[in-house]
């Protein structure tokens, strides 16, 4: 079951602010009497703040191995496999993110980083892609493992198949720490692959 974990829809966030504000019982006619710039305003914090409260929560668990993003970049002239390594033997799920969603940029794009089956995830919409998602996975290598030796490797055996194939493969998906740090659980016919 996909669960999301931060969006920066801020369209949703106003949404949510506005329902919130005219259910409460201090409103007492149902409306907002507030200055729409200031809901907006709010909207654009609480996206902020919950982008900040995501990166400080999943930093919070090192990984053991390398974390590596692996995905599929749609763009206006289709879609195309890619991997990437936030920094050398990087350790942090949170600098992944960081990583990934600084390699978009731009205002116009929209971003959501969620769980489903033992996996966190990215989605990215913008205006090479409005109706297909670049979906990134964030994975790890095993324990004393670098993406560098990963890639040696493929070199000498590709068994066939591309380097990003071939990383899926030999990397196993983070959606432990989303576990541990937000207490999520998987279905009974959710199996992590490294278990």
């Amino acid at each position: 079951m996909k669960q999301t974990i931060w969006s920066n829809n801020v369209a949703d966030t106003y949404k949510d602010i506005l329902l919130a504000e005219s259910q409460s019982e201090d409103s007492g006619n149902g409306e907002v009497n507030r200055d729409d710039n200031a809901v907006w305003e709010q909207a654009y914090n609480e996206v902020e703040m919950g982008r900040d409260d995501m990166l400080s929560n999943l930093d919070s668990i090192r990984t053991k191995g390398s974390v590596i993003i692996i995905g599929t970049i749609e763009r206006w002239n289709g879609a195309v496999k890619v991997y990437k390594e936030p920094d050398k033997n990087s350790h942090s799920l949170s600098d992944a993110i960081t990583t990934a969603l600084s390699s978009f940029g731009g205002s116009d794009n929209s971003f959501e980083v969620y769980y489903e089956n033992g996996s966190v995830f990215l989605n990215q919409y913008g205006h090479d892609n409005p109706a297909n998602p670049a979906v990134l996975e964030f994975r790890e290598t095993a324990q004393g493992t670098a993406v560098g030796d990963l890639e040696n490797a493929y070199e000498a055996n590709s068994e066939g198949m591309s380097i990003v194939d071939y990383l899926i493969k030999h990397t196993g998906p983070l959606g432990y720490i989303a576990e541990r740090v937000y207490g999520f659980e998987r279905d009974a016919n959710e199996l992590d692959e490294r278990e």
